[in-house]
C-alpha cells in the first residue's frame, strides 16, 4: 500500500463513509474532504468534518501507519498544529498535538474493496501496455470523456501557453512578434521547429515587414539568414537570391545560421525545411496584418482563407535549390498542414492572448478553433484505437495526446477521470472488507 492510494481513497472518498468511527468511537462525518496538498505541509487543507457532535475545520495527515507521525516529527513541526484527523491504514503508536491522545485517528483499514488496490498496482507494474488501464468500449462513459476532454485540453494549452510566455517576454510584449515566431516553429513540424525558432529569433519581424512587397526579398533574407545560401549553385535564381542577401547582411548586420541546424533526412520531399521556408516567405508576403485578422475573425472555417498561398515561380519546379523536380506543384498549403497552423498557431496565440489581457472572448475562440478542425492522426492517437474515446475532431485528439503524454505515460491513473472511473466501478458485494 501506498500514501498515495490512501489520498485517492480519501480525496475521493472511495471507501465506505456508513458509520465512519475515530479509534476512540467517535462518529465521524465527512462533510468536505479537503484541498489536496501536493506542496509542504499536511495532505489535504481546510477540511471541514464532524466528529461526535462538534463540527471542525482544519486540515488531514495520512501516513500509511500511525508511527509516521512520529516518525517524521510533525508532533513538533507548527504547520500540523491545526491538524483535525490524522487518517492511516494501521494505528500502530500512539500520537498526539500538544498531548498524549488529543488528535482523532481514523483506521481505513476493511473500509475500500482491496480489489481497487490490486487493480491499481496491476497497473502501476504493467510495463508491456503504454495505456495501462483496462479501459474498452463497455467500460467507457461518453459523458464523463466530454468534461474530462475540456480539463485536458485547457491544459495542453496552459502548457503551450508557456512557451508563448516566453517568447512575448523575448520580444518586449510585441505580440504580432510572437505571432511571427510562434508560425515559424509550426513550419518546422518536430523535425525542423527548433531550426525554424533559431531562423525567427535572428530575423526580426519589423524588419521583414519592411520588405514585404516584395516576395524575392523577403526569400532572400529567410534562406540567406538559414545559411542556404552559402553553397555554390549556378543557377540565376540562387545567384539573385544571394546577391540580394549579401546586400542586405550588410545593410542589417545579420549574422546567419549554419545550413547544417536542417533536417533533411526522414523528411517528405513537401516537408523539406526549403519548401516549407519558401512557403513562410510567401505567408509573410501575403498577409496583411495577419494578427489583427485572427483576433477580429470569430468564424474559424474564415480563418482558413488567411493561409492560402502560393510560392514564387521557382519553388513550383523544385525542393530544393539546384535540381528541377520532375514534377510541379504550386506548393500550397494543404488543407491540413492549415488545420495544423490553426491549432497549433492560432488557437495558442487566441488563448495566450486571451489570458494576458483577460478577455474570455479570445479564449473561448481558441478552443472553438479545436472543435471546428478534424482530428490529427499520429502515432499516439493510434494508440488509443478501440480504447473508448472517440476522435472526431481536433480537440478530441488533442485531448488523447495530452492525455496520454501526462497521465498514461507517468502512470497517473488515480489523477485521471478514466482512471478513477474504473476503479470506482469496482463494488464490494455487502459483505464488509477483511
Amino acid at each position: 500500500m501506498t500514501e498515495f492510494f490512501l489520498h485517492y481513497l480519501w480525496r475521493y472518498k472511495a471507501f465506505e463513509v456508513k458509520d465512519l468511527r475515530t479509534l476512540s468511537g467517535d462518529r465521524v462525518e465527512v462533510l468536505f474532504s479537503g484541498v489536496y496538498n501536493t506542496g509542504g505541509g499536511p495532505d489535504f487543507l481546510n477540511a471541514r468534518l464532524r466528529i461526535g457532535n462538534t463540527l471542525w475545520v482544519g486540515h488531514v495527515e495520512i501516513h500509511i501507519k500511525s508511527s509516521d507521525w512520529n516518525r517524521h516529527l510533525h508532533q513538533y513541526d507548527e504547520h500540523y498544529k491545526n491538524v483535525i484527523l490524522h487518517v492511516v491504514l494501521d494505528n500502530d503508536a500512539s500520537i498526539y498535538l500538544f498531548n498524549e491522545g488529543d488528535l482523532p485517528v481514523l483506521s481505513l483499514r476493511g473500509r475500500f474493496d482491496p480489489e481497487k488496490w490490486n487493480t491499481y498496482k496491476r497497473w502501476q507494474k504493467d510495463s508491456s501496455a503504454e495505456i495501462i488501464c483496462d479501459l474498452d468500449d463497455s467500460k467507457f462513459d461518453a459523458v464523463l470523456w466530454t468534461s474530462w476532454k475540456d480539463r485536458l485540453l485547457v491544459e495542453r494549452m496552459e502548457q503551450k501557453c508557456a512557451v508563448v510566455w516566453r517568447i512575448l517576454d523575448e520580444c518586449g510584449g510585441y505580440w504580432p512578434e510572437v505571432l511571427y515566431r510562434v508560425l515559424a516553429m509550426n513550419f518546422g513540424f518536430n523535425r525542423n521547429a527548433e531550426a525554424f525558432d533559431l531562423l525567427a529569433g535572428s530575423l526580426p519581424f519589423k524588419l521583414l515587414r519592411r520588405y514585404k512587397n516584395d516576395l524575392m526579398t523577403i526569400e532572400a533574407l529567410l534562406f540567406g539568414q538559414a545559411g542556404f545560401l552559402e553553397a555554390q549553385v549556378d543557377e540565376e535564381y540562387f545567384l539573385k537570391l544571394k546577391s540580394e542577401y549579401a546586400h542586405l547582411q550588410a545593410k542589417h548586420q545579420l549574422v546567419s545560421m549554419n545550413s547544417s541546424s536542417w533536417t533533411f533526412g526522414g523528411v517528405r520531399p513537401s516537408n523539406f525545411p526549403t519548401i516549407r521556408i519558401a512557403q513562410f516567405a510567401a505567408l509573410i508576403h501575403r498577409s496583411e496584418n495577419l494578427l489583427a485578422q485572427i483576433l477580429n475573425e470569430d468564424n474559424p472555417l474564415e480563418m482558413l482563407r488567411f493561409f492560402d498561398i502560393k510560392v514564387s515561380h521557382y519553388w513550383r519546379g523544385h525542393f530544393r535549390f539546384a535540381g528541377l523536380s520532375q514534377h510541379t506543384s504550386n506548393h500550397s498549403l494543404s488543407s491540413t498542414f492549415i488545420e495544423n497552423i490553426l491549432m497549433n498557431t492560432v488557437a495558442i496565440i487566441l488563448f495566450s492572448f486571451g489570458r494576458f489581457n483577460h478577455q474570455q472572448e479570445h479564449i473561448s475562440k481558441g478552443m472553438l478553433i479545436f472543435e471546428h478542425c478534424n482530428p490529427e492522426q499520429n502515432s499516439i492517437i493510434k494508440k488509443w484505437k478501440g480504447r473508448g474515446p472517440d476522435n472526431k475532431s481536433g480537440a478530441d485528439s488533442q485531448a488523447l495526446i495530452q492525455l496520454f503524454k501526462k497521465y498514461c505515460s507517468n502512470k497517473k491513473c488515480l489523477d485521471c477521470a478514466i482512471g478513477h472511473q474504473q476503479l470506482k466501478q469496482i463494488k464490494h458485494d455487502g459483505t464488509g472488507y477483511s
